[in-house]
C-alpha cells in the first residue's frame, strides 16, 4: 500500500504529519447489528433480545462481516442497557455457534449527561450549591453516567477481541445532552483495555478526537496497530462529505488500521468512498435501517449489499482470522460453561464444537484453541456447597474451584452471579501469579439463587462438605442448617465461616450437631492459608480431622484450637489492635495513614514470618524468653494500651470515614483488591524460597500438586514413549510476559522451554519429591534457543519435545515452542541435561529403574525421528 506524508511546518506551530494513503483493496466488514437509540419505533426487525442480537450478528458474518459490534438492550423496554448479563448471553451464543467472528463489544455506555437547563434558569444556583451537588440540575431521564470501571465489567468478564473507546466528548444531537469522554478517563479505560489484551477501537466524531487518538498511541496506551473508526454525520460531529472525511481520513495515523461508516441514506456511499481513503467499512441497523429507498434492512442484507459494492471495486473481503492477524486480536480461549449454556438453552452437538485427540488427551475447539480436556465425576469426587455467597463465601468457592472440586453456590441475592464471577476472577489473576504453570485443574461450578430448587436440593444431596458463610446472625445460620439437614446425607460435614460466634450455640439446635465445625478462614480466602478449625460441645474428632484435610488438600494451614473461645485466636489479636488504633485516631494522636504505616514498616513485616513470641524471644538476646519477661512483664501491669473500646461518635466515625478516603488517594476497590493480592503473592513467594511461615505451606502445597494426578502430562499412563515428540506443556502468553515491542520476553521463552523440561523429568519420575528427598536430580548443563517467530499476548502455546539421546548420567532434548491453533513454530530450544547427587555435588548414574527404563523407552522410540535440523547449531552457523 502507497503512503504520502506531508509536513506542516510553521513558525510558532506544532508540527503537523499528514498522511494520504493510497486504496484498500483487501477490505474487512464490521456490522453494527443494533445501538441504543430510539430505532424500535421505525423498524420492529431491529434486535432486541441477547438471542435476537447474537442471531444478527452470526447472520451477519455468514454474510460476509468479518467482525460483529454490538451493544445490548433492554429486553423488556428496548432500550440501551450496560447488564453484564446481557453481553455475557451475547457472547455465549455467538462463541457456541459453528460460525466464526470477531467479537467487538460497545464500552461507550455510561457516559449520557442530560441537563436540566430549566431548573438552573428557575434557581439561579451555581455549580457548588447543594442542589446542584444533588442532582437537581440533570435530566435523570436521559442521565446515565458512571465510571470506567462500571463502563467495562462486561469487557473485563469476557474479554472479546475488540472493545469500543469513544475518544472524546460530543454534543449528541439536539437538547441538552452530551456524551461526556474527559481525557484521563479515557486514559484510565485504554490502560486497562491493554492489560486485558483487548484492542480498543478508537470511535472519533471529529478531528480533535484524532489528536487525542495519537496523544494515546504516544504515550503507549494503545499497541501497534491501532484501530480507528470514523464516525461520521452524526450531529453534531463531523460531517458526511467528502472534504471531511478525506481530511479525517488524512489525520489517522501513519500505522494505524481505520474503518468508517456515515449514517442513515449515506452508508452505502461511504461503504464505497472508505476502502478509496485506505479504509475499512462499517454497516448494520445500529447506523442505517433501509436496504434502499422506502425498504427496510436486515443486517445481513446490509452487508451482502456491502460486500458486493466492495468486489464490484475489485477489492477483496477479509474473514475474520484475517482480520485478527492484521489488526494483532487475541482470541482468548472459551471454554463453554454449562451453566450458561443450559440457561440460554443451548445445546451443542460433541461432534461439532469439540474434536478430542485421543492419543493426547488434549480437547481443542474448532478454532484451534488447546483447553484442557472434560473432567470425569471421578476426578472431581470432592463436591462442596457454599451456602452464601459474600467475601468469604465467594472466596471459598474460589479456592475450592481452582483446587479441582466441584462448587455449587447458593445465596437468594439476585446479584449472586456476578459477585461469584468477580471474585473468581481475582482468584484466578492471584492464583496464576502465585503457582505460574502450576495451577491445579479448576472444578465446576453451579450459582443458584433459590434454595430449595431441584438444582439446589440435588447438591446438598451429593455434598461432601457444606461451607456456610451468611452474615454473623446466630438465628440466621442456625435456621439454614435447619434447612440443608433435610437434604444433606449423614456423612456430609457442616462448617461455618463466622468469625466469633461459638460452635457450641452454632450447633444447639441441629438434628446432627456432631458434624458442625467452625473453619474460619481470612480474607482473601483464595490467597492467605490460615483458616482456624474450632469444634463445639458436640463436635467428633472425625468431623475435626475431615475439615482439617479439606483444608491442607487445598493448601491451607489448619489450626486445630484445644478450646472454643469467642472470636477465636486471630480475631481476638486483631480486635485488640483495632481498638488501639481507633483510640490513636480519636485522641488526634496519629491518623488512620498513620497507625497503618506504623504496622506496615515496621512490625507488619515481620508478623509475616515471625509473631510476636518469637519475635520477643529474640529481644531476649542470648538469655532468651525468661530474660525478656523479667525485664518487660512488669509493665503489664500498667499497660500503655486502652481496655476499652472508644465510643464510636459521629465525630470518630467522620474523621475515620473522610482519613480512610484520603488513605485510599481515589485507588477503586478493585485496584486496592489487586495491589493486595499481588504483595501477598510476593510475600508467599518470599518466604516459599525460606521454607518458613506461609511459604513452607505454599512449598508443601506445591510439591503435592508436582505428586499429584494433576500433571501437565498428557500421556497416557503406561503409554510413555507412544507419541513423537511427546507435548507435556502448554502456556498461554500473558500480559507480564510481553515487552515494549508488544512481544514475549526472551527470558518468558526460556521459562516455557525450562517448565517443558520439568514436565518432561516429572514424566519420568525424575523431578516428584520423594526422588529429590534422596538426593537426585537433573540439572541444565547447557541451553541454545533459537527464536524465529514473536508470540503475541493471549496466544495459546504447546511444546513439543525429543529426547535425541541420552545415557546413564546425560539427556539430550531439544523443545520447539509451537502457536497451538496452527502449530507454527516459534522457537526451538537444545538442551543437555546431567543426571547428579545433589548431596555430594556431582554427576552420577541413574539408579533408580523406574527413571532408567522410562527415559530409555522414550529414547529408543525417538531414535526414528528425523534430528532436527537446528540440533549442533551453534551461533552463527548457517547450517539452518
Amino acid at each position: 500500500k502507497k503512503h504520502s506524508v506531508f509536513f506542516d511546518v510553521r513558525p510558532h506551530r506544532t508540527v503537523r504529519m499528514s498522511v494520504v494513503r493510497g486504496m484498500n483493496r483487501e477490505v474487512f466488514i464490521t456490522a453494527a447489528v443494533t445501538g441504543a437509540g430510539e430505532s424500535l419505533e421505525r423498524h420492529p426487525g431491529v434486535p432486541v433480545t441477547p438471542a435476537q442480537i447474537a442471531e444478527a450478528a452470526i447472520r451477519s458474518a455468514k454474510a460476509g462481516a468479518a467482525v460483529a459490534h454490538c451493544h445490548v438492550r433492554d429486553p423488556k423496554t428496548g432500550k440501551g442497557s450496560r447488564d453484564p448479563a446481557l453481553y455475557r448471553e451475547v457472547f455465549h451464543r455467538i462463541r457456541a455457534s459453528d460460525t466464526d467472528v470477531v467479537i467487538n463489544f460497545t464500552a461507550g455506555m455510561g457516559g449520557d449527561v442530560g441537563f436540566d437547563t430549566d431548573f438552573l434558569d428557575k434557581t439561579g444556583v451555581t455549580l457548588d450549591s447543594p442542589d446542584v451537588r444533588g442532582g437537581g440540575c440533570f435530566d435523570k431521564s436521559c442521565t446515565d453516567f458512571v465510571g470506567p470501571e462500571t463502563r467495562m465489567v462486561h469487557i473485563e468478564e469476557l474479554k472479546p477481541e475488540i472493545c469500543t473507546l469513544d475518544c472524546g466528548s460530543l454534543n449528541f444531537g439536539e437538547g441538552d445532552f452530551i456524551v461526556m469522554n474527559t481525557p484521563n478517563l479515557l486514559r484510565k479505560m485504554a490502560r486497562r483495555i491493554q492489560e486485558l489484551g483487548v484492542k480498543p477501537e478508537c470511535e472519533v466524531f471529529d478531528t480533535g478526537h484524532l489528536w487525542f487518538v495519537r496523544k494515546l498511541i504516544a504515550e503507549g496506551l494503545i499497541s501497534s496497530p491501532a484501530l480507528v473508526q470514523l464516525c461520521m454525520g452524526i450531529p453534531y460531529g463531523a460531517p458526511a462529505d467528502m472534504t471531511t472525511a478525506k481530511a479525517m481520513a488524512d489525520n489517522v495515523p501513519l500505522d494505524a488500521v481505520f474503518s468508517g461508516f456515515a449514517i442513515s441514506r449515506d452508508q452505502m456511499p461511504w461503504v464505497a468512498a472508505m476502502p478509496l481513503l485506505g479504509g475499512n467499512v462499517r454497516v448494520g441497523l445500529e447506523d442505517n435501517l433501509y436496504l434502499s429507498r422506502g425498504e427496510l434492512a436486515s443486517n445481513e442484507q446490509l452487508v451482502a449489499k456491502a460486500k458486493g459494492i466492495l468486489e464490484a471495486m475489485g477489492c477483496r473481503v477479509l474473514g475474520p482470522e484475517e482480520v485478527r492477524r492484521k489488526l494483532k486480536l487475541v482470541k482468548h480461549p472459551w471454554l463453554p460453561d454449562p451453566l450458561q449454556m443450559e440457561r440460554f438453552g443451548l445445546v451443542l452437538a460433541e461432534e461439532r464444537w469439540l474434536q478430542h485427540d485421543v492419543q493426547t488427551q488434549v480437547t481443542t475447539t474448532i478454532d484451534g484453541v488447546v483447553v484442557p480436556r472434560r473432567r470425569t465425576d471421578q476426578e472431581c469426587s470432592t463436591k462442596v456447597v457454599c451456602l452464601g455467597g459474600g467475601v468469604i463465601g465467594s472466596g471459598w468457592a474460589a479456592r475450592f474451584l481452582l483446587n479441582g472440586l466441584d462448587v455449587t453456590v447458593l445465596d437468594v441475592s439476585d446479584t449472586i452471579e456476578e459477585r461469584v464471577t468477580a471474585v473468581i476472577k481475582s482468584a484466578e489473576r492471584a492464583v496464576e501469579k502465585l503457582l505460574p504453570g502450576r495451577t491445579p485443574k479448576r472444578g465446576r461450578l453451579k450459582v443458584l439463587s433459590k434454595l430449595e430448587s431441584a438444582e439446589a436440593v440435588d447438591a446438598m444431596q451429593h455434598a461432601d462438605f457444606l461451607v456456610e458463610s451468611l452474615p454473623e446472625r446466630e438465628e440466621m445460620k442456625q435456621s439454614a442448617y435447619a434447612l440443608a439437614e433435610k437434604y444433606l446425607s449423614q456423612t456430609c460435614v457442616v462448617t461455618s465461616s463466622t468469625s466469633g460466634i461459638l460452635p457450641t450455640l452454632l450447633q444447639s439446635g441441629m438434628k446432627h450437631p456432631e458434624r458442625l465445625v467452625v473453619v474460619h478462614p481470612f480474607n482473601p480466602v483464595y490467597l492467605l492459608p490460615l483458616v482456624e478449625v474450632c469444634g463445639g460441645e458436640k463436635t467428633t474428632e472425625e468431623t475435626k480431622t475431615k475439615a482439617a484435610q479439606l483444608c491442607e488438600s487445598v493448601g491451607m494451614h489448619p489450626l486445630v484450637l484445644g478450646k472454643e473461645v469467642p472470636g477465636f485466636v486471630s480475631d481476638r489479636l486483631l480486635e485488640a489492635l483495632w481498638r488501639e488504633g481507633l483510640h490513636l485516631v480519636n485522641d488526634g494522636v496519629a491518623t488512620v495513614s498513620q497507625v497503618d504505616e506504623s504496622i506496615t514498616y515496621g512490625p507488619g513485616l515481620r508478623w509475616s514470618f515471625m509473631g510476636s513470641f518469637l519475635s520477643y524471644r529474640l529481644a531476649g538476646g542470648e538469655a532468651g524468653m525468661r530474660h525478656f519477661m523479667s525485664q518487660f512483664g512488669p509493665c503489664l501491669k500498667l499497660p500503655w494500651t486502652k481496655l476499652q473500646a472508644p465510643e464510636l461518635t459521629e465525630d470518630l466515625l467522620e474523621r475515620v470515614v473522610e482519613q480512610s478516603e484520603v488513605q485510599a488517594n481515589g485507588a477503586s476497590i478493585g485496584e486496592l483488591v489487586a495491589l493486595r493480592d499481588d504483595c501477598l503473592v510476593s510475600v508467599l513467594h518470599g518466604l516459599k524460597k525460606n521454607n518458613y511461615g506461609a511459604g513452607r505451606v505454599l512449598k508443601a502445597y506445591e510439591d503435592a500438586l508436582c505428586d499429584s494426578d494433576a500433571s501437565t502430562s498428557f500421556v497416557p499412563e503406561g503409554d510413555e514413549s507412544s507419541l513423537c515428540p511427546l507435548r507435556l506443556h502448554t502456556a498461554v502468553v500473558k500480559s507480564d510476559w510481553i515487552d515494549y515491542n508488544g512481544h514475549m520476553t526472551e527470558h518468558r521463552f526460556l521459562e516455557v522451554f525450562s517448565d517443558a523440561t520439568d514436565a518432561l523429568l516429572k514424566h519420568v519420575g525424575a523431578n516428584s519429591t520423594s526422588y529429590l528427598a534422596k538426593g537426585f536430580s537433573y540439572y541444565t548443563v547447557e541451553t541454545h534457543i533459537m527464536n524465529k517467530k514473536e508470540a503475541l499476548l493471549g496466544e495459546a502455546l504447546a511444546v513439543a519435545t525429543q529426547i535425541i539421546s541420552s545415557d546413564e548420567k546425560r539427556l539430550h532434548l531439544f523443545h520447539t515452542i509451537e502457536k497451538a491453533e496452527d502449530s507454527t513454530i516459534l522457537a526451538s530450544a537444545e538442551q543437555m541435561l546431567l543426571h547428579v547427587n545433589t548431596k555430594e555435588g556431582r554427576a552420577c548414574a541413574v539408579e533408580d529403574e523406574g527413571v532408567r527404563s522410562k527415559v530409555k523407552n522414550i529414547t529408543k522410540t525417538h531414535e526414528a525421528m528425523e534430528r532436527p535440523k537446528e540440533a549442533g547449531r551453534y551461533t552463527g552457523a548457517p547450517r539452518c
